[in-house]
């Protein structure tokens, strides 16, 4: 008579069979184990509570509540142009460099009218320049003068984050601009609107704590390299 072995041992013994050719196979599959070799994935930034850039490698897993990614909350300058910030500091630069041009050719007249009036023999040259003498430029020069103040207030309130200076710039505009309704001057009004309707977002921005020294890392933009 041949022997029967019972089920179970036979069932156990092709167990342990197909359990070893499994971990023999396991050893030539290749792993998936982390390295530290550099990925060409962008590293994102998120915003804590506070507003505050948290810089988060790549992979990582964003905070409990947070969102990764580069979140940018604050208003887009013109649909798209740029970040408020930066439309503020370049509306300003710009205003600053007419204004020092304009006091520049307002001093230049006003000397080269007198010496000119010396060496002309032209009576009507000489009442020309008799006229342009007259002209009260210290007027003038106080209007620059006020210019030039707020647009260097300007251009530091935005670059020192500084919401009180911003909002004094927004409202010089406003008062411009209402100014320029009364003397029906509508092209003015048109430029003094533009002019104050980056100053307006960015003083909202950073009131809320959304234009942030740390966090302008998330909310900078520009359609060029300036």
């Amino acid at each position: 008579r041949i022997p029967v072995q019972p089920t179970t041992s036979i069932c156990s013994n092709h167990t342990l069979v197909i359990n070893q050719a499994v971990n023999q196979n396991k050893t030539h599959l290749p792993t998936n184990q982390p390295t530290n070799q550099p990925t060409n994935q962008s590293t994102p930034f998120i915003m804590s509570e506070s507003y505050g850039a948290i810089k988060v490698e790549a992979g990582d897993a964003a905070p409990a509540g947070m969102n990764a990614g580069g979140i940018k909350q604050g208003h887009v300058c013109c649909g798209g142009c740029c970040d408020v910030r930066r439309a503020t500091i370049i509306i300003n630069v710009i205003t600053l460099v007419f204004a020092v041009l304009s006091l520049f050719s307002a001093v230049s007249i006003k000397f080269y009218a007198g010496q000119a009036k010396s060496e002309v023999d032209d009576d009507e040259v000489k009442a020309t320049l008799d006229d342009i003498q007259a002209t009260p430029f210290g007027v003038a020069y106080f209007f620059i003068g006020i210019e030039i103040v707020f647009a260097l207030a300007a251009i530091i309130g935005a670059v020192k984050y500084n919401s009180c200076l911003v909002l004094t710039v927004f409202i010089y505009y406003c008062v411009g601009a209402i100014l320029n309704v009364v003397a029906l001057d509508f092209i003015a009004v048109i430029i003094s609107c533009l002019y104050a309707y980056p100053h307006y977002f960015l003083y909202k921005e950073i009131k809320s704590g959304i234009m942030s020294e740390e966090n302008y890392v998330n909310e900078k933009q520009s359609c060029c390299c300036v």
